[in-house]
């Protein structure tokens, strides 16, 4: 029990971390720019000065949001001002950190996105309101915490929010339904490929959601997003908005937040989260009817994969296809209009040295030929070299797959390339304005093509055949509408009602494809630009995507199937086919005309501005706003009994901790001050770090500690300097100082040891993965560090380097091959250091076949100084070396499951059951200094029982058979839990 009392101090001890607050990239350009705090009533907002006018109408709207949710909470307490990050950096995502383990509420918020498939589920390029309001409603759900949590959180800091364990498919499925509500025409809710997308789903299913659907089943896109907003629309339209409200109110007053969750739901509506989703699961029943396609629409190829994007060659119909699958990593394909293959190659590089990190059909936009057929030519968002996002543009050879160049700096989306390939028009976005640039491929030369201002959001350009017209689409104020640019610069609207009138690409000049919604679904439709007749071409079940026309006569489309896509085919009608337009404003109306006028060259539609910001204070960063105010301040002492030899028990014990967390607003300056003790033991611990980020994106930190334990004493310190480059190679650069002292005994005499020099570590990643398994892959680690004689008791060095591959087999469509080498060497020491084996992966529970227990080894080595390398099927038994070489081979297939409860015996969270992984495994250790056993191999299988509780705390059950084929020992079987 004492035990059990420190460890208990120590797991809350390790809560939180003097580490950077914020992300590198959004640090980054904090700490390179010019950083203002505008405070308005209801918001601390920090933005880049650039960025003012954008940070303004941006305030404005999340304001507009902030004021009903805040109305809907139930509980009276005052709350904190909600703090918001706005940063230039693109994320293609924004998030909310709740205030627990010390670290305090605040939301990162991009100002724009350079991901097209966002712009396809609802959210416009610049117009951010969609993505402000979700995390707005994450912000005021999770702040609703009340009861003790909320008196434990007033004295210590920021430890606990009730709120965050809350399944994701509530808190996303809630946030989700929402960004819909508050902002018109905007939010995936109201965008008819995130309805199409659900219905496809749920005609897979068969009309149903299961729980495990709701919890997160892989082979659903976002599914705690789709399910769920969709289970939160039922609830809120049966039961009320209110009793939302009061769910997260009953939440925020909980004790044991993570039990009991669906009897909260029993409180508040009368049945248990299991017998609400059968109750949907019947409304769905009644109302959802499964659709089929056509007979006119032809199947050309059945199943692409779960995402894909589509391009037709003008010259020869060909077909480009950049495709990923839930077995398949992205690759670019291109094929004979008949089918037949050209190539297809892999779109993500893995050796070092590569031209861009990441690819594939949710990053790709802008995908054209030229007029010949001979080039391709696409946008891929990717990341920066600090970790965000960035935009290449891409020249593919079509006939062979050669990527022949890469134009870097594209601030956007793609487009179209020029019929002669003689330029490029994208969007372009600065702060929160697009607009169409030509990028000319032979200079680099980049002309902007339109001048609007303010918040504009524009998408997929595309030149006519002759060049010298540009369609695209444009956000209106309630959705999509078609636009072209003229010859001569000025511009014409060609539809007028908002729906959904995106990706048009042209048949002939006369004549336009595009996606236009229908009965809310979106369909292929075709324009013609002389009567400016809209005419409905197709009537796919779910979804039709990247409308692409073949010689004027037939249109091949994406078409949605279930999970996956599938390449359909429809005829086009002959031009002279159109009837006369419906009542609408067309070409020679009046509506027209006064449009015309209106929009000019510049094709300004009037905005209607934001409500204006009430400033209470607009002012340069403060380097220590915030600094001097810990966000954890965690004292904490309690008796504990001891035994005494005569049997009585003594309430003699004092155990405790204090400390003290804190940074300034932006994560420039963090600190961490810590101390323990044990009066048992006479354990006392202190520890300081700091870390600054001014030199961002290099990251330093320094620490140091002191403890104690009877007569031993331990001192510790490093200064580090660590970053990161593309997310994929890492660095860091250290000096260590590590110190132990044993005071001397009537037994013993004293003993010190004292390890202190530079260390050197760097990384390397990049595995092309599959939603199951690693298909290709390698990751790289160097290391290095060196103890001098000269500051050190004994000189000695530690290298190390690793390799991990992963290699693609032609076996299975879901298997994964991993081959692993480590050599590490300690030259210079005195005594074997380096410990091969002896600790297992997770906890282990149960051995059968175990080698002996070994007499403990004492190396005295003081804290940080474990010199340590796994060997699996070793667990129990530990080789002492000082030169090892370990190479391994690995082979896995997972068995997916996919399976849950949305609550377990109605007390404990939701269960998802994620997979059974069946494991192969083989591992040889060298030890290169030890004649006498230089070989220690094993091999063996192993069963993982992957599951997922509570929506945020994955763990594994696993056994493992390990036959040792040296050292003497017994086969080992090993029962054990581990946390992925």
């Amino acid at each position: 029990m004492n035990r059990l009392l420190f460890t208990s101090l120590l797991l809350l001890a390790a809560f939180g971390c003097a580490g950077p607050r914020l992300p590198q990239h959004v640090t980054t350009r904090f700490a390179r720019e010019d950083v203002r705090k505008l405070e308005t009533p209801n918001l601390d907002v920090y933005y880049v000065a650039s960025q003012k006018e954008n940070a303004y109408r941006l305030v404005a709207k999340l304001e507009r949001c902030l004021k009903p949710l805040r109305a809907h909470a139930r509980s009276g307490s005052r709350r904190a001002k909600p703090v918001v990050y706005l940063t230039p950096a693109v994320l293609n995502n924004a998030n909310v950190q709740p205030a627990a383990f010390g670290l305090f509420e605040h939301m990162v918020l991009n100002t724009s996105v350079n991901a097209e498939q966002i712009m396809l589920l609802g959210v416009p390029l610049t117009h951010m309101e969609a993505v402000a309001c979700h995390e707005a409603v994450h912000y005021v759900h999770l702040q609703q915490t009340d009861g003790l949590w909320s008196a434990v959180n007033l004295v210590t800091g920021n430890v606990w929010s009730p709120n965050t364990v809350l399944d994701a498919w509530f808190s996303e499925g809630l946030a989700t339904w929402y960004e819909a509500t508050f902002t018109e025409g905007m939010g995936r809710l109201n965008s008819p490929m995130w309805r199409g997308w659900y219905r496809s789903f749920l005609q897979q299913r068969g009309g149903r959601i299961g729980a495990g659907d709701l919890l997160g089943a892989r082979d659903v896109p976002n599914g705690p997003y789709l399910a769920g907003s969709y289970f939160i629309d039922f609830l809120a339209r049966k039961y009320g908005e209110e009793k939302l409200w009061e769910l997260i109110d009953l939440q925020g007053h909980s004790i044991f937040s993570p039990l009991g969750v669906t009897l909260r739901f029993s409180k508040v509506y009368g049945k248990t989260i299991g017998e609400l989703l059968e109750e949907y699961n019947q409304e769905l029943a009644g109302t959802f009817h499964p659709r089929t396609r056509p007979a006119e629409q032809r199947v050309l190829e059945a199943s692409l994969g779960r995402e894909a994007r589509l391009a037709v060659s003008p010259a020869d119909g060909a077909v480009a296809l950049i495709r990923s699958g839930l077995d398949a990593t992205a690759t670019l394909r291109i094929q004979e209009r008949s089918g037949a293959i050209r190539f297809e190659r892999p779109l993500r590089p893995i050796l070092p040295g590569r031209r861009w990190i990441a690819a594939g059909p949710t990053a790709t936009s802008g995908m054209s030929f030229t007029a010949d057929g001979r080039w391709l030519f696409f946008v891929s968002a990717d990341f920066s070299e600090l970790g965000d996002f960035t935009a290449r543009l891409w020249k593919v050879d079509a006939r062979s797959g050669e990527v022949v160049q890469l134009w870097d700096g594209i601030e956007g989306i793609g487009g179209a390339v020029h019929p002669e390939g003689s330029s490029y028009v994208y969007v372009e976005v600065k702060g929160d304005t697009a607009n169409l640039v030509k990028l000319e491929l032979a200079t680099g030369a980049r002309t902007s093509l339109t001048d609007f201002t303010g918040t504009e959001s524009l998408a997929a350009p595309a030149y006519s055949p002759t060049g010298d017209r540009i369609s695209f689409s444009r956000w209106t104020g309630r959705g999509f509408d078609l636009f072209v640019r003229g010859p001569d610069g000025a511009l014409e609207q060609l539809t007028f009602d908002g729906r959904f009138n995106f990706g048009s690409r042209w048949v002939d000049e006369r004549r336009l494809v595009f996606l236009r919604e229908h009965e809310e679904l979106a369909q292929v439709h075709l324009l013609d630009l002389e009567d400016r007749h809209v005419q409905r071409l197709s009537d796919a079940p779910w979804i039709a995507l990247d409308p692409s026309p073949i010689d004027g006569s037939r249109v091949r489309f994406l078409n949605r199937e279930g999970l996956d896509w599938s390449l359909d085919e429809i005829a086009l009608p002959s031009p002279t086919s159109s009837t006369p337009p419906p009542a609408a404003p067309g070409s020679g109306s009046l509506g027209a005309e006064v449009l015309s006028r209106v929009l000019g060259a510049s094709g300004a539609i009037p905005n209607h501005a934001p409500a204006e910001v009430e400033v209470r204070s607009d002012e340069p960063y403060a380097p220590l706003d915030g600094l001097l105010r810990p966000t954890m301040h965690l004292p904490l002492i309690g008796l504990w009994n001891t035994q005494a030899p005569d049997g009585s028990v003594r309430w003699n014990r004092l155990v405790g901790m204090a400390r003290l967390q804190g940074a300034d607003r932006l994560g420039l300056h963090n600190y961490l001050a810590q101390f323990s003790f044990d009066s048992e033991n006479t354990r006392t611990n202190l520890s300081l770090s700091y870390g600054n980020y001014q030199l961002a994106p290099w990251y330093l930190d320094v620490s140091g500690g002191r403890s104690t334990d009877g007569t031993l004493l331990d001192w510790t310190a490093s200064l580090s300097a660590s970053r990161s480059w593309w997310n994929s190679i890492d660095v860091r650069f250290a000096g260590e100082f590590l110190d132990r002292t044993l005071g001397a005994t009537e037994g013993a005499s004293s003993r010190h040891v004292r390890l202190a020099g530079p260390r050197l570590s760097a990384g390397y990643s990049a595995v092309d993965s599959t939603t199951y398994v690693n298909r290709r892959g390698l990751v790289l680690t160097l290391s290095g560090a060196a103890f001098p004689s000269q500051v050190s008791t004994e000189g000695l060095f530690d290298l190390r380097g690793a390799m991990t591959a992963f290699l693609p087999l032609p076996i299975l469509r879901r298997d994964e091959l991993e081959l692993t080498v480590t050599a590490r060497a300690m030259p210079g020491s005195s005594q074997e250091l380096l410990q091969l084996g002896g600790f297992a992966r997770g906890m282990s529970l149960y051995n059968i076949g175990a080698a002996p227990p070994q007499a403990p080894r004492d190396t005295f080595l003081p804290p940080g100084a474990t010199f340590q390398e796994p060997l699996r099927g070793y667990e129990d038994f530990s080789l002492f070396v000082n030169h090892a070489a370990v190479g391994g081979v690995r082979y896995r297939v997972p068995l997916i499951i996919d399976r849950g409860w949305t609550s377990l015996a109605y007390l404990f969270p939701s269960v998802h059951f994620r997979e059974l992984d069946l494991e192969g495994f083989a591992q040889a250790a060298l030890a290169v200094d030890n004649t006498g056993r230089r070989w220690h191999r094993v091999a063996g299988g192993a069963a993982f029982f992957r599951l997922n509780v509570g929506g945020y705390f994955p763990l594994s059950l696993y056994y493992q058979f390990a036959h040792r084929f040296d050292d003497g020992l017994k086969p080992l079987h090993t029962f054990g839990l581990s946390f992925d």
